[in-house]
C-alpha cells in the first residue's frame, strides 16, 4: 500500500508540472504549437529546414559536429516547467526563439534579429548558472557587434576550422542575458536613457530616473504625446531595472556599439553611480549586448506601466 501511495504521489507531482511542450514529438507538432501560440508564428517552419538554415557546406559541418537540433526541450529558468528552443524559417528569414512556460502561460522570446540575422549554432548546456544557451556563430556581414568570448572551433573530421565566436546566455529577469560571473551592486544615482529617430516611426524620447525613484519622461516624436511628464517609479519596477543594469556589468562595456545596417535608431544611456562616477553608452541598433537590449526594453516599458503626470 505504501509503495502504491508513493507511486501515485510521484505521478501526480510529475503531471502537475507537465505542459503542452511536453507533448511535442515531431517537427509538425512544433509548427502547430507555435501557430496556435501566436499569429506571427503561423508561417514559421521547422520541418526540413536544417539544410536551408545551414546551406553553406562549412556551416553544415559545424552544425553536424555540434549536433545542432532545430528544436529542443529544456528548463531555462529551473522552475520545473518545460521550455522550448526553436530554430526555424519564416518566409526567407531564419528565426531563433524560445518559448518560456510559466504555469499555464507561454511567452515568446526572440533571440535573433529580423534584419540580416547571422547563422547561429545554438547549444544548450548545464553549468554553474543552471541551463546556459551557447550561441556559436561564424563571422557574418550585418552581424551585430557584441561583447563575445572567443572560443576555439571544433575540429571537424580531423581538420581544424576557423575560430567561432560564442555568446553565453542565461534566462534571468524574464530575458536572455549574458551571465555576470562577478556581480557588483553599484550604487546607481541616476539613469538617463534617450533615443533618436530612425527611417520610420521609432519613438523619440528621454527618460531619467534618480535614486529616489523620481522620473522625468519627455516624449518628442511618435509617442502619442509630447511634453514633460513626472512619476515615482513603483518599487518593483525600479528594483528590477537596477538589478538588470548591474547584471550587465556596465562599467566594463564598450562606450559605443553599432550594427552594420542603416536606417536604425540610436539610443544613449548615461549612468551616474557610486562616488560621482559616470558611464556613457551609445548604441546604434540597440544590440550592444543582450543584457543591454533587455535593459532598454525594460526602460521603454516604464513609459506605459507608470502613473505619469503631465507638467502643465
Amino acid at each position: 500500500m505504501k509503495n502504491i501511495l508513493l507511486l501515485l504521489s510521484f505521478l501526480f507531482s510529475s503531471s502537475a508540472f507537465a505542459n503542452k511542450i511536453d507533448e511535442l514529438k515531431t517537427d509538425k507538432d512544433v509548427e502547430s504549437f507555435l501557430a496556435k501560440l501566436h499569429l506571427q508564428l503561423t508561417e514559421l517552419k521547422v520541418a526540413n529546414m536544417y539544410d536551408l538554415i545551414y546551406a553553406d557546406s562549412s556551416d553544415r559541418k559545424i552544425a553536424d559536429s555540434l549536433h545542432i537540433k532545430l528544436w529542443q526541450k529544456t528548463d531555462f529558468n529551473n522552475d520545473g516547467q518545460t521550455d522550448l528552443l526553436v530554430y526555424g524559417i519564416d518566409i526567407a528569414n531564419p528565426f531563433l526563439l524560445a518559448v518560456i512556460c510559466d504555469k499555464d502561460k507561454y511567452s515568446v522570446k526572440y533571440l535573433t534579429l529580423s534584419y540580416f540575422p547571422p547563422t547561429y549554432f545554438p547549444v544548450i548546456k548545464k553549468d554553474e548558472f543552471g541551463v546556459a544557451l551557447l550561441m556559436y556563430q561564424r563571422e557574418r556581414s550585418y552581424a551585430p557587434i557584441r561583447i563575445n568570448d572567443s572560443v576555439e572551433a571544433h575540429s571537424l573530421g580531423g581538420r581544424p576550422t576557423s575560430k567561432l565566436s560564442c555568446t553565453k546566455l542565461i534566462y534571468k529577469f524574464d530575458n536572455f542575458i549574458e551571465p555576470n560571473e562577478s556581480p557588483v551592486n553599484h550604487i546607481i544615482r541616476n539613469i538617463t536613457f534617450s533615443t533618436d529617430g530612425c527611417f520610420g516611426t521609432c519613438p523619440v524620447y528621454t527618460l531619467s530616473i534618480n535614486s529616489n525613484r523620481e522620473a522625468i519622461y519627455q516624449p518628442k516624436m511618435y509617442c502619442s504625446d509630447t511634453g514633460t511628464f513626472y512619476a515615482i517609479i513603483d518599487t518593483t519596477s525600479y528594483n528590477l531595472t537596477i538589478a538588470l543594469l548591474n547584471s550587465t556589468n556596465f562599467p566594463v562595456l564598450l562606450d559605443k556599439y553599432s550594427v552594420e545596417w542603416t536606417d536604425d535608431d540610436t539610443c544613449y544611456l548615461t549612468i551616474s553611480y557610486d562616488n560621482d562616477k559616470e558611464k556613457k553608452i551609445e548604441d546604434y541598433g540597440k544590440q550592444g549586448t543582450c543584457g543591454l537590449a533587455a535593459l532598454y526594453a525594460e526602460l521603454s516599458k516604464l513609459r506605459k506601466t507608470q502613473k505619469w503626470k503631465k507638467n502643465k
